[in-house]
């Protein structure tokens, strides 16, 4: 996002702890701090626009509300597809139910509690901007510079790799690059309101092709955790059939996965880290 906002000729200021990558982006301003504990530095400052990409409860969605709504224009929220309840049917789109917590006051960050939280982090900042906000679920997202093992993992790959007898499972990866994009456009329109914002459907099989990875099925597979690999019964399908249609309405445009693959392994690769081999069993 800060290289969409920069290449766009903006001015940006970071809010951070100056604990991961201090160095980059010389040419921001950087203001440090713990938004946990304080965000006192910002409340006297005013915002044409402010990207929240890192509330996880909600009180830090309330204490961000109280230091910059007054005094800012606009802002964006980063939420997460995991807000939606499972129905059971199709992929939510952006008026689907969400879920709720039997202890809402939790500040417990886990998998069984992260969807709901981030519901309620959703209705605070509702509560502080109003009709001045936008907030963006995401899937998946990947691309260089990812660090998680979820689709990096499978774009790093070499050679013939166990995957369980379920590849036309539905998959969905979007490329941050181009969800930084629609994070741009948003902002410089002012555009409120939420959206889905995720990458063209595939299937499990398509995934390993545009990664170029030779699939080995074996049943066995599915007690090895594979990242993107759902239950076989179906039960999280919905997860990976997310509509984005009113993102793509506002600029949104995914990349061919392929691409998205070829320059995660290559960003891998700079690293000094050759492709993982996985040998079928």
């Amino acid at each position: 996002m800060v290289e969409a906002l920069l290449g766009a000729g903006h001015e940006v200021a970071l809010f951070h702890r100056g604990q991961s990558g201090p160095g980059l982006f010389p040419e921001c301003e950087h203001i440090l701090g713990d938004r946990r504990e304080s965000l006192g530095k910002l409340a006297d400052r005013s915002w044409d626009a402010v990207f929240d990409v890192c509330a996880y409860i909600p009180r830090e969605a309330r204490m961000a509300g109280e230091a910059l709504a007054a005094g800012s224009s606009w802002c964006l929220l980063v939420s997460t597809i995991s807000v939606y309840d499972n129905t059971g049917g199709p992929g939510p789109n952006e008026s689907a139910a969400v879920l709720s917590l039997d202890d809402p006051a939790t500040e417990t960050v886990d998998a069984e509690t992260y969807g709901g939280l981030k519901a309620l982090v959703e209705a605070e900042a509702h509560e502080a901007w109003g009709d001045r906000l936008a907030v963006v679920r995401p899937g998946i997202v990947a691309g260089p510079n990812d660090p998680t093992d979820r689709f990096t993992y499978w774009a790093t790959r070499s050679g013939p790799t166990r995957v369980p007898p379920r590849l036309e499972q539905p998959v969905q990866a979007i490329d941050a690059r181009d969800l930084a994009r629609l994070c741009l456009l948003l902002a410089e329109g002012r555009i409120s309101g939420t959206f889905n914002a995720c990458g063209e459907q595939t299937t499990l099989g398509g995934m390993l092709a545009s990664c170029g990875v030779e699939p080995v099925e074996d049943a066995a597979a599915w007690e090895l955790g594979l990242p993107l690999v759902l239950p076989a019964d179906g039960s999280s399908d919905f997860l990976f059939r997310c509509p984005s249609d009113r993102a793509r309405a506002h600029g949104l445009a995914n990349r061919p996965l392929a691409e998205t693959a070829a320059d995660t392994r290559a960003w891998w690769e700079s690293q000094g880290r050759p492709p993982l081999k996985t040998e079928p069993a």
